[in-house]
C-alpha cells in the first residue's frame, strides 16, 4: 500500500506543477493548483501515518 501512496504522490506532484504553470498564466487555474496542493498534503499525511503505524509493529533495532 505504501508504494501506491508514493506513486500517487509522485503523480500529484507532477500534476500540481503543471497546474501551477497554468495558474501563473491564467488566474482561473489557481483554485485547481490549490486543490492539488491540498491533495498532495493529504497523501503525504497518509503516507506518514501509514509508515508510523507499521513502525509500531516492528521490534526495536538493536545497535
Amino acid at each position: 500500500m505504501e508504494a501506491k501512496v508514493e506513486a500517487l504522490m509522485d503523480n500529484l506532484a507532477v500534476v500540481m506543477m503543471q497546474a501551477n504553470n497554468l495558474a501563473a498564466d491564467s488566474p482561473e487555474y489557481e483554485a485547481l493548483a490549490e486543490t492539488l496542493a491540498y491533495a498532495l498534503d493529504l497523501a503525504d499525511l497518509g503516507l506518514s501515518a501509514e509508515s508510523d503505524a507499521f513502525g509500531l509493529l516492528e521490534p526495536p533495532k538493536v545497535h
